[in-house]
């Protein structure tokens, strides 16, 4: 009878772990969308720099990710220096730390310039 009841507790408890990494699972997607809603208003100033690359002929790959990296630095600072600040209040109620979402904006605009330059200069 003790090992129904010590079964059951277990059994309990699994649900409820699994329960509360669901739930977390699900605010940290909500985070990740709403930085991704904030990366498409960058999107298309990140394809025009990855253009001016190819036109110049300087697509290397490291000279890209230097220049995106003080872009988003740059853009920051002026977020940060500004009234634009203000902006952020929406992704700082979701949990998002200003440093969190220039970087991530960051990472995601490194993954798609580096596919981008490679897929470029296989063909071109």
């Amino acid at each position: 009878m003790a090992f129904y009841y010590l079964k059951y507790i277990l059994f309990t408890l699994c649900y409820t772990i699994r329960l509360v990494l669901f739930v977390i699972l699900i605010l940290m997607l909500n985070q990740l969308f709403a930085i991704l809603y904030y990366y498409r208003t960058f999107a298309m100033w990140s394809f025009v720099i990855n253009i001016m690359f190819l036109i110049t002929g300087s697509s290397h790959l490291i000279i890209a990710l230097i220049t995106k990296l003080f872009l988003v630095v740059l853009l920051y600072y002026i977020v940060s220096e500004t009234t634009a600040k203000q902006k952020l209040t929406f992704y700082k109620n979701l949990g998002v730390s200003d440093l969190k979402l220039f970087s991530i904006l960051y990472l995601i605009d490194a993954f798609i310039t580096t596919g981008f330059l490679s897929l470029m200069n296989e063909f071109i």
